[in-house]
């Protein structure tokens, strides 16, 4: 932002993720225009398109990661729009302000876009492989779908995170599975005027 004070009044879509406090997070944490997505890349079209210009790079970058060489990896798709790429580092300004400088946690949740779809899952085995599955159901897909339009985010249940990142008379608990009945019981004994959505269920 401080290389393009015209982009300060955009809104800005970012994947979630947690960390210490840093500079760089306190001179943006306070913007009401900062929106954070769990599952961005799944249910955020700006965060998925984000991921695939990266893929894009990854396996057309040829040389060096510079500059000249990014832009080269776009030649034959953009019909002549320009590219440009800004590289953040190593200079010790963009280094310091990424370090973390307090022994704290960055307090993220004013910022996570809501409505969160809860997905309420329970593991049906005790394969791991089992949720990776899950991952590609008509459940999962359809539920990022309605927060792909509902312009929100998705999480899987967590019960001992998940309570601080609720907003109780937003957010929509979905019932995954059968096995889940527990899980939501468990959920609306802490929010009771949750919304809880089993249409999709397995």
């Amino acid at each position: 932002m401080k290389l393009h004070p015209d982009c300060k009044k955009y809104d800005f879509h970012c994947d979630y993720f947690e960390g210490r406090v840093t500079p760089a997070w306190e001179s943006i944490r306070d913007m009401s225009n900062l929106h954070l997505y769990n599952s961005g890349g799944e249910c955020n079209c700006f965060i998925s398109t984000a991921d695939l210009i990266l893929r894009h790079i990854q396996n057309k970058l040829q040389g060096n990661l510079i500059q000249q060489n990014v832009r080269k990896c776009f030649d034959t798709i953009v019909n002549g729009t320009h590219v440009d790429a800004h590289w953040l580092g190593p200079k010790k300004e963009f280094l310091n302000n990424i370090a973390p400088n307090k022994d704290i946690s960055a307090d993220v949740r004013p910022r996570i876009k809501h409505p969160v779809f809860v997905v309420a899952w329970q593991n049906p085995t005790s394969r791991s492989s089992e949720k990776d599955a899950f991952e590609w159901s008509p459940v999962y897909s359809k539920t990022m779908e309605r927060a792909f339009e509902a312009n929100g985010c998705v999480r899987f249940w967590d019960p001992k995170n998940g309570p601080h990142f609720i907003k109780e008379d937003e957010d929509i608990v979905i019932v995954a599975n059968e096995q889940a009945k527990t899980m939501v019981e468990s959920i609306r004994s802490v929010f009771p005027r949750i919304k809880v959505d089993d249409r999709l269920k397995q």
